[in-house]
């Protein structure tokens, strides 16, 4: 299995999956567009061919009409031939805001449960509300109450409570035997207790449940340690750009 591949397909499935109700996605002419009103998630445009630089006009002119200030993603596999240098070249309106690291580890063992925890699958729109609300304090940006509405269905998100509080979120989002983990966020005031390592846990072990064979992430530079300590390698850079006014 080709896990850059595989990570991206899962990325780029749930981007799409959680757009379509609003008939707010596009694919074509090199690359995809994801957006979702009154929403800072996912708001994305990222290309579907190795080399973007022949479309950026195109995406640069959507970027500048679109309120909703979308993110151009880019995966950076490390090769010669990347965009990196070329994106920034072709245009100076873009700015690289921050950098992801994509991982991923095959799924071969299970994990210790955590005592401590408890995670609730969202199941009705109080839930998603609640997961919305806690989502917004973990990462400090906005996904809607609509998008969960529209979307706990067919993907996993779930609450993860300590002492019956909710002090996390995280989703599970299964394609093609990939668990991509996505979300994974603790409250600020409860960080540092080993509770995003619990969590993972409990995630990984329900990814064995579901038969998945691989699992993969985009880790923030602040977690990637954690990330790797449990068993995940790296083994592209997601690159994040917005326009510079």
């Amino acid at each position: 299995m080709n896990k850059v591949k595989a990570n991206i397909e899962n990325l780029s499935s749930l981007w799409k999956s959680v757009s379509e109700p609003f008939q707010t996605y596009y694919e074509g002419d090199g690359f995809a567009y994801s957006r979702i009103p009154d929403s800072q998630w996912p708001n994305r445009i990222w290309s579907t061919e190795k080399d973007l630089t022949p479309y950026l006009n195109n995406i640069i002119e959507i970027m500048n009409n679109d309120n909703s200030s979308p993110i151009l993603t880019y995966f950076d596999s490390g090769t010669p031939n990347n965009n990196r240098e070329k994106i920034l070249m072709a245009s100076e309106s873009l700015m690289e805001r921050w950098v992801q690291y994509g991982m991923s580890m095959p799924l071969n063992q299970s994990f210790g449960k955590s005592p401590r925890l408890h995670f609730e699958l969202i199941k009705n729109t109080d839930e998603a509300k609640l997961w919305c609300d806690v989502f917004k304090q973990s990462f400090g940006y906005k996904i809607s109450r609509e998008t969960l509405f529209n979307s706990y269905q067919k993907i996993d998100y779930f609450n993860v409570y300590y002492e019956n509080k909710a002090i996390g979120t995280t989703i599970l989002y299964i394609t093609n035997g990939v668990a991509g983990i996505h979300s994974l966020g603790i409250i600020p005031q409860m960080r540092g207790k080993g509770f995003a390592r619990e969590a993972m846990h409990f995630i990984l072990n329900l990814a064995l449940e579901k038969k998945a064979v691989l699992t993969t992430l985009q880790a923030s530079k602040m977690a990637k340690n954690m990330y790797e300590s449990i068993g995940f390698q790296t083994q592209f850079v997601v690159r994040n750009y917005q326009l510079e006014y």
